[in-house]
This record gives structure tokens, C-alpha cells and sequence, in this order.
């Protein structure tokens, strides 16, 4: 996504593994650095610390969503361990 001026929800596809993030603010309108990734079960503890927030409820604009400001968020993927 290059331009989310018009957009104003996120509705994820496949596999949920994207990372987005809003370096202006005008998805989230937080106005900072945002990442907005597919809920997984190993968010709670950032979300718990408060670094996130849990965007999974009914009818939330960012489709079962953990919403991360001022934390950067990075996929790590194990293969055969």
C-alpha cells in the first residue's frame, strides 16, 4: 500500500503474515510511526505491556488486528527446529 489517504479500514487475505506500516498516521491517525499486523496468540505479552493494542473486537476497522505505536514490528519465521 503506497497511498492510504482515501483508505480507512485494513481487511487482511492468505496467509495473515503482512506487516503494515503507517509511517504518517493517516491510516491510524495516530500521527507516529504505527504497525498493524494479523492478531496472533504471541502479541498478548506486548499488548499486556501495553506497547499494543488488541484490535480483534466486532467490527473494528482493522480485521482482527494487533495495532503496535512506537514498537517496531519484524517477522521471524523457525524452519525445521
Amino acid at each position: 500500500m503506497t497511498d492510504c489517504a482515501d483508505a480507512d479500514i485494513v481487511r487482511w487475505r492468505g496467509p495473515r503474515t503482512n506487516i503494515i506500516c503507517d509511517m504518517d498516521g493517516t491510516l491510524t491517525g495516530t500521527g507516529v510511526e504505527t504497525y498493524i499486523t494479523p492478531y496472533k496468540k504471541h502479541f498478548d505479552k506486548s499488548i499486556n505491556e501495553s506497547k499494543c493494542t488488541n484490535e480483534t473486537g466486532q467490527g473494528n476497522k482493522y480485521d482482527s488486528s494487533v495495532v503496535c505505536t512506537g514498537t517496531k514490528l519484524r517477522r521471524t519465521m523457525f524452519r525445521n527446529f
